[in-house]
This record gives structure tokens, C-alpha cells and sequence, in this order.
């Protein structure tokens, strides 16, 4: 997922990163919270469904959300995530 990272920051055009049904959990989720973060241009979209992010994955992408101001969409269903902490 590192190497993901490095890729992403070097295709500044990027605007759809589709991780879905890939088993990604919270673990993980710190990597594309950097994305989010470092990706300020272009990056709209990221699909995340059916993974297994949990709780503590979706408050790291929220967290880094503010730096990010063109994301439109991010699909989180089916990651074991409250509705409470998606609002």
C-alpha cells in the first residue's frame, strides 16, 4: 500500500481510486488517508466498498477530509461502519 501511495502522488491528473472488495482494514486505511491528504488537485472519487475498514479506518479518512477540499464522493458501504460515524 506504500508503493500505492508513491504512485498516486506522481499522477497529479488522478481523479478515481477504486480500492473496492480488496479486504482492506484499518489498518491499511493510514495509506489512504495520506492520498486524501497529499492529493489535493485532481482526486474526486475513492471507492472503498466492501472492505473491511471498520470504525478506526473511517475516523482516519475523516480526520484527513478538511485537507482535502475536491473530494466529491467516497463509497464506504459494507466496511462494518455505524451510521453515526459516517455523519
Amino acid at each position: 500500500m506504500g508503493a500505492l501511495c508513491g504512485l498516486v502522488n506522481c499522477l497529479s491528473n488522478l481523479e478515481l481510486i477504486d480500492l473496492k472488495n480488496n479486504r482492506i482494514s484499518h489498518h491499511l486505511t493510514q495509506y489512504i488517508a495520506e492520498i486524501i491528504q497529499m492529493n489535493r488537485r485532481n482526486l474526486k472519487v475513492i471507492d472503498l466498498r466492501w472492505n473491511e475498514i471498520g470504525e478506526l479506518g473511517a475516523k482516519q479518512i475523516q480526520a484527513v477530509l478538511p485537507f482535502n477540499k475536491n473530494i466529491k464522493f467516497i463509497g464506504l458501504e459494507d466496511n462494518r461502519i455505524s451510521t453515526g460515524t459516517l455523519m
